[in-house]
């Protein structure tokens, strides 16, 4: 007797040392829902608040706070205010990787003890066949059996929560993969934007001169030069060489408007009428002209239709990067003439005209005129606009001497 209730308690000790917790995974899927323009997400269906709402981008674009998404994840948002740098950070993956490790060896473990016990078992079934206590033993032997059924079931269990936790895994891979990928996403668009913010602050500087703000000063020396010097049109002109083809040089040369020259033109105009310009006169020239630049070119071609094609725009020296500034109106002539300058190659000479809003030019800037023919850059000119005012006081100037 004292021989069947030592094997009994050395099964029962051996039983013992079998763990019977399950591992139950913890690591459930999380499932984060954001509404445009809603300050509330969900995490899981419990509601959350957030600083700001997400908003909509065009085209087709939906904005997101990246900090509200990582955090909702279990990772940590960190804010480097010195570098304006955002950095993300969260348990690594590999983790799960070594607890599925541990996972599967100590099932291997359980599996080995089992099959100890179950040889055990047999030996005690062999060797106890005969004893008067069989009955005892072999109750005794079936609820060991069926604790190592029960070891069996979590051991099996075991297997799922490593196939799930593996499952898990895999997903959390690929959500780590799309997060870096719209945090790379992220970090173009903020690149992007600061440029943009760049750009738009050296615009600022352009935009301060939507209007010319001419002083009485210059509408009087541009009445004085109007009615006296108007006939010397040198003043209003811009040139630069120019070879037509490879045979030889020609000057297309470009006489520039301004609506201080307009006040000169009006002036001459009504002398030469016997009469004077008036205030009036001045604030109704600069309400219809005082916006806007007019490029009136001479240029020259082999065929009368040559201008057909033609068009300009121009550019504000020190902010080339900006977009060019295109005339609201071009007026090519149709007809272009003979000219008694070239008569044989090229033969014909035009006058294009090409009016531009001044809103982004500063009055005493240098723009570039640059003009077009089907497509192709023919001509480049620096027009220095403060000039026209200089030598316009320059004549005055000598006059008064």
């Amino acid at each position: 007797m004292k021989k069947l209730i030592l094997i009994s308690t050395l099964i029962f000790v051996l039983l013992s040392f079998l763990p019977y917790n399950d591992l139950i995974g913890e690591n459930e899927k999380i499932v984060l829902k954001l509404k445009k323009g809603n300050k509330t997400y969900y995490i899981n269906d419990q509601p959350n608040e957030m600083d700001v709402a997400p908003i909509e981008i065009p085209p087709g674009r939906i904005m997101v706070p990246i900090r509200f998404i990582a955090e909702g994840l279990g990772a940590i948002v960190d804010w480097d205010n010195n570098t304006e740098t955002v950095t993300i950070s969260m348990d690594s993956v590999p983790y799960l990787k070594y607890r599925i490790i541990d996972l599967e060896n100590e099932i291997e473990n359980k599996k080995k003890e089992v099959s100890d016990l179950k040889e055990k078992v047999d030996e005690l079934n062999e060797k106890l066949k005969d004893s008067p206590d069989v009955s005892e033993l072999e109750e005794k032997i079936k609820e060991k059996d069926e604790k190592i059924k029960e070891l069996e079931d979590k051991v099996d269990k075991y297997k799922d929560d490593i196939s799930e936790l593996e499952s898990k895994i895999d997903e959390k891979d690929e959500e780590i993969e799309k997060l870096k990928e719209e945090i790379e996403n992220l970090k173009v668009e903020i690149e992007t934007l600061k440029e943009e913010i760049e750009n738009l602050k050296e615009q600022k500087g352009i935009y301060e001169f939507k209007k010319w703000n001419i002083t009485e000063e210059e509408i009087e020396k541009a009445i004085l030069w109007g009615e006296t010097y108007y006939e010397d049109e040198d003043i209003l002109k811009f040139a630069a060489p120019f070879t037509f083809g490879f045979k030889s040089a020609y000057e297309i040369y470009c006489m520039v408007t301004t609506p201080i020259t307009y006040i000169a033109i009006i002036a001459k105009d009504k002398k030469t009428k016997g009469s004077r310009i008036t205030e009036k006169d001045v604030n109704d020239i600069l309400s219809v002209f005082g916006d806007r630049i007019e490029i009136t070119t001479f240029v020259f071609g082999d065929t009368s239709d040559f201008t057909e094609y033609m068009h300009g725009y121009i550019k504000v020296k020190g902010f080339e990067y900006l977009y060019p500034i295109y005339p609201f109106r071009i007026e090519n002539q149709e007809e272009a003439e003979k000219t008694p300058i070239c008569p044989s190659n090229p033969k014909y000479e035009a006058m294009n005209t090409y009016s531009f809003n001044n809103y982004y030019v500063p009055k005493d800037s240098t723009i570039k005129f640059t003009l077009v023919d089907f497509g192709q850059i023919i001509y480049n000119l620096d027009i220095d606009l403060s000039i026209i005012t200089k030598r316009m006081n320059l004549s005055n100037y000598i006059d008064g001497q």
